[in-house]
This record gives C-alpha cells, structure tokens and sequence, in this order.
C-alpha cells in the first residue's frame, strides 16, 4: 500500500493515461463499425476514461485523503 502515497506512481500513472489518450498508433486507421454499429474507438475510450475515474478516486481516497484519517 505504500505505493499508493508515491508521488512518482501517481504521476506515472497519470501521464500513461494522457498518453493512451493520445491514440497515436491508430490514427490512419479506416474506421470500421464493430459492436452496435459503433467504431471500435469509442469503446476505447469509454475504458480509457472509466480506469481514469477509477485512478482519481483512488488518488483521492490515499494520497490526498485527510489529515485526520492518518
């Protein structure tokens, strides 16, 4: 757990997040309808953007959590 109030890990795991945002490896990709006739990006990013609500509740939860709780 004391990964967790690691300074550099959030910070690792934050720029690795903004990074696979950037979706540089698919950019000429053609676009091709998948799963309920959306492109196959879409789910990418919902994922994408559901792990990073994950990690700022859990960056909020141990590395900046109260004073008091410590």
């Amino acid at each position: 757990m004391t990964i967790l109030f690691s300074k550099k890990f959030w910070v690792a795991s934050f720029m690795t997040i903004f990074l696979m945002a950037l979706d540089y490896w698919a950019w000429d990709e053609v676009v091709s309808l998948s799963v309920k006739g959306l492109p196959a990006w879409i789910y990418y990013f919902v994922i994408l953007q559901l792990i990073l609500v994950l990690m700022i509740y859990t960056f909020s939860k141990y590395y900046w959590g109260n004073k008091e709780d410590k």
